[in-house]
C-alpha cells in the first residue's frame, strides 16, 4: 500500500509540473503537424529521399557508391523529385532555391547504397549474432529477452525514418552495449 502511495503522488506530482512548465500550444502545434505530415506521406521529404537513396542504391547494389559518397551522388537522384531539390514553391516563380542533404534520414537504405551488399553483410553478421545471442536470453528468462528484443526492434524501427546511427561509433556503442547486456545475463545464468 505505501510503494502505491508513493506511485501515485509521484505521478501526480509529475502530470502537474508537466502541465505547468509545457507550453501547449507548442504540443498542440506539433501534433497538428504531424497528423498533416502522415496524412501527405508521399510528398514528405524524408520518404522522398529513402525512395531516391533506394534509387541511388540499385545503381551500385553489391559494391556501393563508396563510404561517405551519398552527398556527393545523391543530388544526380535528389533531380527527379522537386520537393527534394527546391527549398520553396512560389505561384508565380514556381520552384526556387536548392536543398543540399548530407544524409539520407534513413540509415539502412543510405548504408546500403554506400556499402552494397558485401559492406551490409557485416552489419547483418553482426545483427544475426545479436538475435543469437537474444534467443539465449529468452532461455534464461522471457521477460528480459522480451525488454531486449523490443527495444531492439524499436530502435531499428526509428532508425528507418530518422538517421540516428550516422556516425559508426553510435552503431559500435549501440551493439557493444547490447552484446554487454546479454553476455551480463548469460554469466548470471551460469552462476
Amino acid at each position: 500500500m505505501l510503494i502505491l502511495t508513493i506511485f501515485l503522488s509521484i505521478t501526480t506530482v509529475a502530470g502537474i509540473l508537466f502541465f505547468q512548465l509545457s507550453d501547449t500550444k507548442e504540443i498542440r502545434k506539433r501534433i497538428t503537424d504531424s497528423l498533416e505530415t502522415i496524412s501527405n506521406i508521399g510528398s514528405y521529404d524524408r520518404v522522398l529521399s529513402t525512395k531516391a537513396t533506394w534509387e541511388m542504391a540499385q545503381d551500385q547494389l553489391i559494391y556501393g557508391w563508396g563510404a561517405g559518397s551519398f552527398r556527393y551522388i545523391f543530388p544526380i537522384y535528389q533531380k527527379n523529385y522537386n520537393h527534394l531539390w527546391y527549398l520553396k514553391y512560389n505561384d508565380k516563380r514556381g520552384w526556387y532555391f536548392r536543398k543540399f542533404y548530407s544524409y539520407a534520414h534513413n540509415d539502412w537504405i543510405q548504408f546500403l547504397a554506400d556499402y552494397g551488399i558485401v559492406g551490409c553483410a557485416f552489419l547483418g553478421g553482426i545483427f544475426m549474432c545479436i538475435c543469437i545471442s537474444g534467443i539465449k536470453l529468452f532461455a534464461f528468462t522471457k521477460s528480459v529477452g522480451f525488454l531486449m528484443f523490443s527495444g531492439i526492434l524499436l530502435i531499428f524501427l526509428h532508425n528507418f525514418v530518422d538517421f540516428i546511427f550516422s556516425s559508426p561509433a553510435y552503431w559500435v556503442a549501440f551493439l557493444g552495449s547490447i552484446f554487454l547486456i546479454s553476455k551480463l545475463f548469460e554469466l548470471e545464468n551460469k552462476a
